[in-house]
């Protein structure tokens, strides 16, 4: 039986990369896709005969909820956020919730359809911030000096919750 995996902001370089390494694997590929007024698919339009696409958004508790217990995943990635730091100082609410809480949203309901579910949250050595170790690992205090940077550090919290 094929495994089922979920991608989250699969139409980014992170995602597609990893929709395409998942499907080699022999992977069933599910993706979630946000409304865009420019359309957001040139980094998958090569796997969309391969992949299964559902609409939905990181803000959005019932479309997350809807997805999950439709594809019933046995793994979650968590590629969507706002990836800029620079950007996030001029969005910070957006950063906020869409990097930060996000990622909590996601394990509730992880946590209500099936906690076996395996979830896999991406991070950024930004949360260390400015640091005089030259090497960063777990052990590293974290300091993170922007918005973005702040949610990540959030979003690491809740997974390691």
């Amino acid at each position: 039986m094929k495994k089922i995996a979920l991608i989250l902001g699969i139409t980014g370089q992170d995602g597609s990369y990893l929709a395409e390494l998942l499907l080699s694997k022999g992977y069933e590929v599910h993706g979630l896709i946000r409304r865009s007024a420019t359309g957001n698919t040139k980094n998958i339009d090569h796997l969309l005969d391969k992949i299964t696409l559902h609409r939905g958004d990181l803000a959005d508790t019932t479309s997350l909820y809807r997805t999950i217990s439709a594809v019933h995943p046995q793994e979650i990635y968590n590629e969507a956020d706002q990836d800029h730091a620079g950007w996030s100082y001029d969005l910070p609410d957006y950063a906020s919730d869409i990097t930060g809480s996000a990622p909590g949203r996601v394990l509730e309901i992880i946590r209500q359809v099936d906690p076996k579910i395996r979830f896999f949250q991406p991070l950024t050595s930004n949360m260390f911030g400015l640091t005089d170790t030259k090497t960063q690992n777990e052990e590293t205090p974290l300091n993170p000096q922007s918005p973005y940077a702040c949610a990540k550090t959030y979003a690491w919290s809740l997974v390691k919750y």
